[in-house]
């Protein structure tokens, strides 16, 4: 019997996912476990560069530069955090300047290749990792721009999967918050900031794929299932 699958992340963002694995599982639930808020700023930050961690900071940032009338300067660059994040702002500039790997060491090594002693405005949410800023922080000139609230969701009501994929910290913080995880479930999570949260929840078994993004995800579930584990 084909394994049943939860992952973390909302509908029409997990098409990638569910299509990769709907021939070898039909039961594909998909529900993002956090709630989104916008954060309304007035003005952006002098800087050389703005750097986006998510695409929910992408579509947040436009919306308020839009709603407000604001402008972004004439020769400011742009940088994200990974390919997803860069595929998708591609629809607001035209051009990214530096895309990450999504690991947060191996991005902060490459933007300082580009930015040292430059003055970057950081796109975030209220609760972010911020996992750049140990490394980059003494390096530039380091401005912070919250343009969203993200919080856990509570009272969410859970069924039992067979395999649970967690797609970022909060989306797992979020989950242990309204259910526990059982000894027979499989977990998946996206990436070394999931990875190191997982560890810290004291979830000793999960698995990680090659890269973090959804597409990878989505091959190791399948590796995983198809191997008979």
């Amino acid at each position: 019997m084909a394994p049943s699958i939860f992952l973390t992340r909302s509908r029409d963002r997990s098409k990638e996912f569910i299509n990769q694995l709907s021939t070898i599982s039909k039961k594909i639930t998909t529900k993002s476990l956090i709630d989104f808020s916008v954060v309304t700023f007035s003005s952006i930050p002098l800087s050389d560069w703005i750097f986006f961690y998510s695409q929910k900071g992408v579509k947040f940032f436009f919306d308020n530069i839009e709603k407000e009338g604001l402008r972004i300067g004439k020769n400011v660059k742009f940088a994200v955090f990974g390919n997803s994040t860069a595929s998708f702002l591609e629809s607001f500039v035209n051009s990214v300047d530096f895309v990450g790997t999504a690991d947060a060491f191996a991005t902060a090594k490459s933007f300082l290749e580009v930015a040292s002693d430059q003055s970057v405005v950081f796109v975030k949410g209220t609760n972010s990792m911020d996992s750049l800023r140990p490394y980059l922080q003494e390096k530039m000139i380091y401005i912070d721009l919250v343009v969203y609230e993200n919080r856990p969701k509570t009272n969410v009501e859970l069924s039992y999967h067979d395999i649970l994929v967690f797609t970022s910290p909060m989306n797992l913080t979020a989950y242990l918050m309204n259910s526990e995880i059982l000894t027979d479930q499989t977990i998946f999570v996206i990436g070394t900031s999931t990875a190191t949260t997982a560890l810290q929840s004291d979830i000793e078994s999960f698995r990680v794929p090659r890269t973090p993004s959804i597409s990878a995800l989505a091959e190791c579930v399948e590796e995983y299932i198809l191997s008979d584990h």
